[in-house]
């Protein structure tokens, strides 16, 4: 994670401290317009084991998915990996929130394992590709489910949906953001893995 006291802000976004619940920890927030008229307020701190940043918006204004992939790049370089956890996208009082997380903990080897398997995953989902429809597929014996956009991304609704078509409402997967050469391809293919041999921070 970048030093969240020395992030480049566009101008007029200064970043607000506070302190969060553990006294050794802060919680940075402030607004990042991430598009004409459009504001997302967000909170980013390192908790536990965990690096965090929470984003909300008004429902009828709610991140999509290249919007989160790109507000990702604020707080995290372009070689770090991420991940969103489903279920994890709630709404409460017209406000969508979205939380990625990191693992402090995470090895450069580890990371590297992961960046070659994800690769080969999307390499192997392009054969499938079909620019005119949205469908899904499930991959790696069950453990990957591949995400077709079509001519544009699907929504997170739509995402949320399709994951507990193929796994149920409570088994938690993880989606993960690598870069966005990566998670911005032209196909608009997104995947959602089996969270089972993952670790995960306490939601």
């Amino acid at each position: 994670m970048k030093d969240l006291e020395k992030l480049k802000l566009p101008k007029g976004y200064e970043v607000n401290v506070s302190w969060a619940m553990q006294e050794s920890n802060k919680a940075y927030t402030y607004f990042l317009p991430l598009a004409e008229k459009k504001v997302t307020y967000c909170i980013a701190d390192r908790l536990g084991d965990w690096e965090r940043v929470c984003f909300l918006a008004p429902k009828e204004n709610a991140l999509s998915y290249a919007e989160l992939s790109d507000a990702k790049g604020h707080f995290w370089e372009e070689d770090e990996i991420v991940m969103k956890i489903y279920p994890s996208s709630i709404t409460i009082r017209n406000v969508k929130t979205h939380q990625l997380y990191r693992s402090k903990d995470v090895t450069k080897r580890a990371e590297n394992y992961l960046k070659a398997r994800i690769k080969m995953m999307y390499e192997q989902a392009k054969v499938y590709y079909q620019p005119d429809t949205t469908k899904a597929m499930v991959a790696d014996n069950g453990k990957v489910l591949i995400i077709f956009g079509g001519e544009d991304w699907a929504s997170f609704k739509e995402i949320e949906r399709l994951k507990e078509k193929y796994w149920g409402k409570e088994k938690s997967v993880v989606q993960f953001f690598v870069s966005q050469a990566l998670d911005l391809n032209p196909e608009h293919i997104v995947m959602l893995w089996d969270a089972e041999n993952f670790e995960l921070p306490e939601i």
